[in-house]
């Protein structure tokens, strides 16, 4: 029950049907009271699923920014990551459903991409530098991609949501190789590994290629 203030001319304090009145900074407002929703089980599942997607890609928010870059979407960006992993990644069984890392994106266009891409993990060695992820790619003869393409890299802890990116400061695609020192915080971790490339004018990037998961040793 609301309770007037100054009569009835004058504003209210509490509930009266629908709307509750309350004073902000000397002033009388009214709001509409909040509706309680009711989702359908329906909707609790794809909520569930739009949350795992959001769970997977936030912590790699800034390197999606880059590789979806006007693509998949109208938009691009972080809104073109989520939908297209939401399709691609988010794998429904008869058990549930789930993430596939090995589905992940992140980047998408029409750039290509590498051929016979790999990687290696280097262990540290006796004079103790830290373990590294070696790559190594072929370029294709191909008018549609540039030497001077960069290299992006995605190393992804998804258990521990850490990541180590490379965006914008990577190799070129006429190098052919190039070496990525590991953290010592990431030593034990499983990591999954991707890569991609990105246009020299940055409008354009290749769809990113999985590599596979390693165990970064001591």
């Amino acid at each position: 029950m609301g309770k007037l203030i100054n009569g009835i001319f004058g504003g209210f304090r509490g509930k009266a049907g629908p709307v509750v009145g309350y004073y902000l900074n000397g002033e009388a407002h009214i709001r509409a009271m909040p509706v309680k929703k009711h989702f359908s089980a329906a909707e609790k599942v794809n909520h569930a699923k739009f949350k795992l997607v959001q769970d997977h890609l936030l912590p790699i928010r800034d390197l999606l920014k880059i590789g979806f870059k006007n693509a998949y979407t109208k938009t691009g960006g972080y809104r073109g990551a989520v939908s297209c992993n939401r399709k691609e990644a988010l794998v429904t069984d008869e058990s549930g459903f789930y993430f596939d890392a090995a589905l992940l994106k992140f980047s998408y266009g029409d750039l290509p991409g590498a051929a016979d891409a790999g990687v290696v993990l280097l262990p540290p060695d006796m004079e103790g530098q830290q373990a590294r992820l070696q790559f190594t790619w072929q370029s294709p003869v191909d008018e549609c991609c540039d030497d001077f393409d960069q290299l992006m890299v995605l190393v992804y802890d998804i258990e521990n949501s850490t990541a180590i990116e490379v965006g914008l400061e990577g190799p070129f695609r006429k190098d052919g190789v190039y070496q990525l020192q590991v953290p010592d915080t990431f030593i034990g971790k499983t990591v999954h590994v991707y890569i991609g490339f990105v246009s020299k004018e940055r409008d354009r990037q290749s769809i990113s290629e999985y590599l596979g998961r390693l165990t970064v040793p001591g």
